[in-house]
């Protein structure tokens, strides 16, 4: 599974609770976490983020911060 396909909504949103910054936050740490997201490796850009994991910009901004 490459980075897009781990950052899709249907790949996590159904298991999530809480506020989706706070569910996109945990998801990339569980990326991270399994290694398929090294922790020296910039994400995709914001937008990309955005669109793949279908949430606003300000939703993933906040996520990352």
């Amino acid at each position: 599974m490459n980075v897009t396909e781990f950052l899709r909504p249907e790949n996590w949103r159904d298991e999530a609770s809480g506020p989706r910054y706070v569910q996109l936050r945990r998801r990339i740490e569980e990326g991270i976490d399994s290694g398929l997201l090294a922790p020296d490796t910039p994400l995709p850009p914001e937008l990309e983020i955005a669109s793949v994991s279908e949430l606003s910009l300000v939703t993933v901004r906040k996520s990352i911060q």
